[in-house]
């Protein structure tokens, strides 16, 4: 357990945050840990931290991935203009999750 008080593990903070609970208080919210004793905060932040990291991580591989299909398709690749507005919002969306 990370949290003794409220018996909260390691998989439950990281699934609580792959789950959109990012914040500390949304995590003492849902899950109750912090909130009594306060000795596991430090590690609570870091799981936290690590498990935000790594998604941003995984956003970032998956929206060059579909950048990389969208510029090489098929032979036959004719961009619409539908297909030419999302090939720039991803290309927005990329740069942002770099520069955060």
């Amino acid at each position: 357990y990370i949290c003794i008080c409220k018996a909260v593990t390691d998989g439950q903070i990281r699934s609580a945050v792959q789950d959109g609970v990012t914040s500390m208080s949304g995590l003492r919210e849902s899950l109750g840990c912090t909130g009594q004793c306060g000795k596991c905060g430090r590690h609570v932040k870091q799981i936290r931290d690590e498990v935000l990291k790594a998604l941003v991580i995984i956003g970032r591989v998956g929206i060059l991935g579909i950048l990389c299909r969208l510029n090489h398709g098929s032979g036959s690749f004719n961009p619409g203009p539908s297909r030419i507005a999302l090939r720039f919002t991803l290309a927005a969306l990329f740069v942002t999750a770099i520069i955060n």
